[in-house]
Protein backbone atom coordinates (compact mmCIF):
# COMPACT_ATOMS: atom_id res chain seq x y z
CA UNK A 1 0.00 0.00 0.00
CA UNK A 2 2.57 2.50 -1.15
CA UNK A 3 -0.14 5.12 -1.81
CA UNK A 4 -1.25 4.97 1.83
CA UNK A 5 2.23 5.97 2.97
CA UNK A 6 2.50 8.73 0.41
CA UNK A 7 -0.89 10.11 1.40
CA UNK A 8 0.01 10.05 5.09
CA UNK A 9 3.30 11.83 4.36
CA UNK A 10 1.66 14.48 2.15
CA UNK A 11 -1.11 15.27 4.65
CA UNK A 12 1.39 15.26 7.52
CA UNK A 13 3.64 17.74 5.72
CA UNK A 14 0.67 19.98 4.94
CA UNK A 15 0.06 20.26 8.67
CA UNK A 16 3.75 20.93 9.31
CA UNK A 17 4.03 17.83 11.50
CA UNK A 18 7.13 15.72 11.93
CA UNK A 19 6.50 12.01 12.40
CA UNK A 20 7.14 12.59 16.10
CA UNK A 21 4.55 15.37 16.33
CA UNK A 22 1.97 13.33 14.39
CA UNK A 23 2.58 10.45 16.78
CA UNK A 24 2.15 12.72 19.77
CA UNK A 25 -1.07 14.31 18.54
CA UNK A 26 -2.65 11.13 17.13
CA UNK A 27 -1.55 8.70 19.82
CA UNK A 28 -0.01 6.42 17.18
CA UNK A 29 3.58 5.31 17.66
CA UNK A 30 6.26 7.01 15.59
CA UNK A 31 7.41 3.54 14.47
CA UNK A 32 3.95 2.75 13.09
CA UNK A 33 3.80 6.06 11.24
CA UNK A 34 7.32 5.70 9.83
CA UNK A 35 6.74 2.12 8.74
CA UNK A 36 3.43 3.10 7.10
CA UNK A 37 5.05 6.01 5.24
CA UNK A 38 7.83 3.81 3.90
CA UNK A 39 5.48 1.00 2.91
CA UNK A 40 6.94 -1.52 5.34
CA UNK A 41 3.74 -1.94 7.32
CA UNK A 42 0.04 -1.18 6.97
CA UNK A 43 -1.29 0.28 10.22
CA UNK A 44 -4.21 -1.40 11.92
CA UNK A 45 -7.66 0.12 11.56
CA UNK A 46 -7.57 2.05 14.82
CA UNK A 47 -4.15 3.56 14.07
CA UNK A 48 -5.19 4.47 10.51
CA UNK A 49 -8.38 6.07 11.84
CA UNK A 50 -6.44 8.11 14.43
CA UNK A 51 -3.99 9.29 11.76
CA UNK A 52 -6.83 10.24 9.40
CA UNK A 53 -8.72 12.13 12.10
CA UNK A 54 -5.62 14.02 13.21
CA UNK A 55 -4.76 15.00 9.63
CA UNK A 56 -8.37 15.96 8.79
CA UNK A 57 -8.71 13.46 5.95
CA UNK A 58 -11.14 10.61 5.46
CA UNK A 59 -10.05 7.05 5.98
CA UNK A 60 -11.46 6.27 2.53
CA UNK A 61 -9.22 8.90 0.92
CA UNK A 62 -6.22 7.79 2.96
CA UNK A 63 -6.60 4.24 1.66
CA UNK A 64 -7.34 5.34 -1.90
CA UNK A 65 -10.98 4.23 -1.89
CA UNK A 66 -12.47 7.71 -2.43
CA UNK A 67 -11.52 10.85 -4.33
CA UNK A 68 -10.22 13.93 -2.58
CA UNK A 69 -13.07 16.03 -1.22
CA UNK A 70 -11.73 17.81 1.85
CA UNK A 71 -9.36 20.75 1.48
CA UNK A 72 -6.44 18.85 3.02
CA UNK A 73 -7.02 15.89 0.70
CA UNK A 74 -7.09 18.11 -2.38
CA UNK A 75 -3.90 19.95 -1.39
CA UNK A 76 -2.16 16.67 -0.52
CA UNK A 77 -3.05 15.20 -3.91
CA UNK A 78 -1.66 18.31 -5.61
CA UNK A 79 1.61 17.78 -3.73
CA UNK A 80 1.69 14.16 -4.88
CA UNK A 81 0.94 15.07 -8.51
CA UNK A 82 3.59 17.80 -8.51
CA UNK A 83 6.20 15.33 -7.26
CA UNK A 84 6.70 17.19 -3.99
CA UNK A 85 6.21 13.94 -2.04
CA UNK A 86 8.10 10.87 -3.13
CA UNK A 87 8.20 7.30 -1.90
CA UNK A 88 11.31 6.71 0.17
CA UNK A 89 13.02 3.42 -0.51
CA UNK A 90 13.72 1.49 2.64
CA UNK A 91 17.15 0.20 3.47
CA UNK A 92 17.64 -3.54 3.25
CA UNK A 93 18.15 -5.15 6.62
CA UNK A 94 21.44 -6.98 6.93
CA UNK A 95 23.05 -5.46 3.83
Amino acid sequence: MKDLGLRIRAARKLHGYSTEKLGQVSGVSVATISRAETGIHVPNLISAFCIAETLHVSLDWLTGRAPAIRDTEIKAEEMLKNGEIKFKATASIGH
